[in-house]
Formats: C-alpha cells, sequence, structure tokens
C-alpha cells in the first residue's frame, strides 16, 4: 500500500503510518466515532459533483475545522478552488496546511502542482524535493522537479528527474516529450532526434510530437524544419492552436501571405474571447496586412 493510500485511510480514521502521523501525536479515533465528519464529507463531495461550489465550500471548510491534523481536507478544499479558477485561495490553503502538517507528502505534492500552476519554480522544486525526501519513486514529484528546473532553465540538473522519472513510466508520452526536448537543450541533439523518431513510431498520429520538434528547432533557428514539423502538427491536429504556432512560424520563415491565412484562421476559430494573446494577435494581423505589397 503506497502512502499515500495510506494517508487516505487515516482521513477516515483507520490506520496511520509513521511517515503520515497527525502533529498532534494522539491515537487516531475509532471509525465509528466519525459518523457525523464523514457525512459532512459525503455532502460536500456531493454538493462539488453538483457544481455547487459555494456550498461545497462551506462544508469542506466544517470538515476542516473537524480535523485540521488530515492532509486530505487541505487538499479538498484548495483542489475545490482551483476549480473555481481562485488558484491563489487553494494555495494559501495548503501552505496552511503545511505549516500545521510539515514534511507531509500528501501537502508537499499538491504544494508543488499549485507553485507551478502559479509559476513560482524555486518553490514549485522546494516542495517536490521535499516529497522525494519522503518517496524517491514519487512520479508526480519527479516530475514537477524536472519541469521546475527546466522552466529555470537548468536543463543539466532537469535531465536527471527526467531520467529518473522515466525509470518509473518510461512510455509516459509528455514525459518522453519534454525528456527529448531537455536532451536537446543539453546540447545532446543526436539523442533528442532517437527520442523523437521513437514517438513518432509509437504515436504516429500525435500531433504534439511534430508540435514539440517545430518548437525545438525554432529555438534553434531552424525555421524551416520547424515549419515542416509544425504543418504535419496541423494537419493532423487542425485546431486554433496550431493555427496560431503555425502562423508565427512561416512568418519567420518569410512566407506572410500563408500566415496571414492561418493567423485568420485562428482568429475565426479561437474560443479565446478578451485574452492578451487575442488582441495580440489582432494587432499582429493588421500589420503584416499593412506590410502586403499594395496592388496596382
Amino acid at each position: 500500500m503506497s502512502l499515500e493510500e495510506q494517508e487516505r485511510l487515516a482521513a477516515l480514521g483507520y490506520i496511520g503510518g509513521v511517515a503520515l502521523q497527525s502533529t498532534s501525536g494522539k491515537p487516531l479515533p475509532d471509525p465509528k466515532d466519525k459518523t457525523d465528519e464523514y457525512s459532512v464529507i459525503v455532502f460536500a463531495h456531493k454538493y462539488e459533483y453538483d457544481g455547487n461550489y459555494a456550498k461545497a465550500e462551506e462544508y469542506y471548510r466544517r470538515v476542516l475545522s473537524f480535523s485540521p491534523d488530515v492532509a486530505w481536507n487541505y487538499v479538498y478544499l484548495a483542489l475545490l478552488y482551483q476549480k473555481m479558477g481562485k488558484v491563489d485561495k487553494g494555495l494559501a490553503i495548503l501552505e496552511e496546511g503545511n505549516k500545521r502538517i510539515p514534511n507531509n507528502l500528501i501537502i508537499l505534492g499538491r504544494l508543488s502542482l499549485f507553485y507551478m500552476k502559479s509559476v513560482r519554480l524555486p518553490e514549485a522544486l522546494e516542495a517536490a524535493q521535499g516529497v522525494l525526501k519522503i518517496d524517491p519513486k514519487y512520479f508526480d514529484a519527479l516530475y514537477n522537479a524536472a519541469l521546475s528546473l527546466a522552466g529555470m532553465d537548468r536543463w543539466a540538473e532537469a535531465l536527471s528527474y527526467f531520467e529518473r522519472a522515466l525509470e518509473i513510466e518510461p512510455e509516459n508520452l509528455p514525459l518522453r516529450l519534454q525528456y527529448a526536448y531537455c536532451l536537446a537543450a543539453n546540447g545532446r541533439g543526436g539523442d533528442s532526434q532517437k527520442v523523437y523518431d521513437n514517438l513518432k513510431k509509437d504515436f504516429p498520429r500525435d500531433y504534439r510530437i511534430y508540435e514539440d520538434m517545430a518548437i525545438m528547432y525554432d529555438s534553434k533557428g531552424d525555421f524551416n524544419s520547424a515549419q515542416e514539423n509544425m504543418k504535419q502538427a496541423v494537419e493532423l491536429n487542425p485546431s486554433f492552436e496550431t493555427y496560431f504556432n503555425y502562423a508565427i512560424l512561416l512568418k519567420k520563415s518569410g512566407d506572410l501571405k500563408e500566415a496571414i491565412y492561418y493567423l485568420r484562421l485562428y482568429l475565426e476559430t479561437t474560443p479565446e474571447r478578451d485574452t492578451p494573446r487575442k488582441a495580440q494577435a489582432q494587432k499582429i494581423l493588421a500589420g503584416w496586412e499593412g506590410s502586403l505589397p499594395k496592388r496596382p
């Protein structure tokens, strides 16, 4: 049984592993004595499932007041805030839990994810490393540590975490994509290409492989190779995201008319409303169209 599974059972009062004991050090209660609390948890989950987030928040907070030394009670509320688009509030709850129950695998694991979402990469890395001190093979922590280091351009350090994560989930597609890019960033272009080639064999219809290769070639200034791979991504997944990326690469390679065509497609198909990217695309399109040669 994993530490996370133990913690879930501990939340119901059944067991308590040494690494996950409450800070109070008191014996865990008999589950029969937690009936009222359990019913509140059930209603909190129900309200969340029904989309009544205000009521779910109320009930999750009641659960937390019943048992402030149970890690999952902080996590449930934090994940609800994430659904509500209130990542900052979710992060604050997890930080509160981390102070109350320090060095807890469950809270630290979610803290790392929330710090990632808030682009607080040093803190995300620190939380992930805290998890790995408890469980060195905790996949999410290895992956988050690698992504945090990559985001800080610490590519050599990131590589070792990606490799450790691959030992656990060698077939994980997003992980293999990140690993290939990290290899290229470390100057190991040949090894990176081998990973991409294997990915193409394993997932021949997955546009993300070609999109990632395009981004990698673009970072190296190889715009023609980047354009070829992004074109393949568009063919496999014609969507507003690939239209936008393809338009930018077409402009870099000097094909202004095609770039305008695909940027228009992005604007026509995007579900975005008043986003900075959409506003910027509209401004860019006007500039591109204005730079076309005037017809006599």
